[in-house]
């Protein structure tokens, strides 16, 4: 085996380290800043969002954001279920809630989601937690689509 000085998570460090970029998150959105939400992203991280192609690379994140904070006002509560921790990975599961109020040229509606998200954190070598996969799963059904609604795509 090669030698190598292992590296273990505290989860209950991680939990309060993860709980507080959470926080972030949710101002970070309500004050429309792309740059900041897509700097928690590995430079290869993926976001996968609900009824979408995934987001793949911190510019591809960023760039999604900034086009969803141009359409309208984005509210996101974030919580933190449950998470585990190894050498310099956590996985955690949670819950979340977003409200999307439109701005009269937006191409898409208002609306509220609510599901699970799972979400797996590294800790990069600058001693910061960054988002390396990120799967959000509506649990709100969804009617047929629309004629003539627009959804927002990366």
């Amino acid at each position: 085996m090669a030698c190598r000085a292992e590296s273990h998570t505290d989860p209950a460090s991680a939990r309060r380290a993860i709980d507080s970029l959470q926080t972030r998150i949710e101002a970070w959105t309500a004050a429309g800043q792309a740059d900041s939400i897509a700097g928690l992203f590995a430079e290869n991280g993926w976001q996968m969002t609900p009824n979408g192609p995934p987001l793949v690379g911190r510019d591809s994140i960023r760039a999604f954001w900034a086009r969803s904070f141009r359409n309208g006002q984005w509210q996101i509560e974030l919580e933190t279920v449950e998470l585990i921790g190894a050498d310099s990975l956590a996985v955690e599961r949670g819950t979340f809630s977003v409200r999307f109020t439109a701005l009269p040229r937006s191409p898409i509606q208002s609306f509220g989601d609510n599901g699970n998200n799972l979400t797996v954190w590294r800790l990069d070598r600058d001693g910061r937690w960054r988002i390396h996969w990120d799967a959000i799963v509506s649990t709100v059904g969804r009617g047929p689509p629309v004629a003539g609604q627009a959804t927002l795509r990366p």
